[in-house]
């Protein structure tokens, strides 16, 4: 038998995964991408069968930067025509109880206007929303007072 270390010495040198065919330089790599891809698919068919951690996360990452660039061409092919709001309502006319007010005339009055407009809409949805809320409160308080009659009346018979 031989000692441990001259038996690591051999089994490094003696490898069964690589023989001297698929050994490749950096130069060899360079002169021909497909030959030297063909090796490394070999070479990792004789280690593993199944795929390592690093295959899949490499994998992933491509899949991940391919998506990102199909993002990035649909951006370009499709950009977004929005038409800002201060476009839309600059072009309407305001009319309210101190007169006309237009965007290109004044626009302080136009904006105050606009503001005291806005105001009001809010203020009328506030109000009808109390106004509902208070109207469901009514008709839950006419059912318990139902309820509680009818409960006393029991009583009064029980007794």
């Amino acid at each position: 038998n031989k000692p441990v270390s001259q038996r690591k010495k051999q089994s490094f040198s003696n490898d069964s995964l690589l023989s001297g065919s698929e050994i490749t330089t950096p130069n060899e790599l360079l002169q021909d991408p497909k030959a030297a891809k063909k090796r490394e698919l070999k070479l990792h068919d004789k280690r593993s069968s199944g795929p390592t951690s690093d295959d899949t996360e490499n994998s992933s990452k491509e899949e991940l930067n391919k998506s990102q660039e199909e993002i990035k061409s649909e951006k370009k092919k499709y950009p977004r025509n929005r038409v800002k709001k201060k476009d839309i309502y600059r072009n309407q006319v305001i009319t309210d109880h101190l007169g006309v007010f237009e965007y290109d005339k004044d626009p302080e009055g136009y904006l105050k206007a606009r503001k005291r407009m806005l105001n009001r809409k809010s203020a009328l949805k506030t109000r009808s929303n109390k106004s509902s809320k208070i109207e469901l409160l009514a008709t839950q308080i006419e059912v318990l007072q139902n309820r509680s009659l009818a409960l006393e009346e029991q009583n009064c018979q029980l007794k």
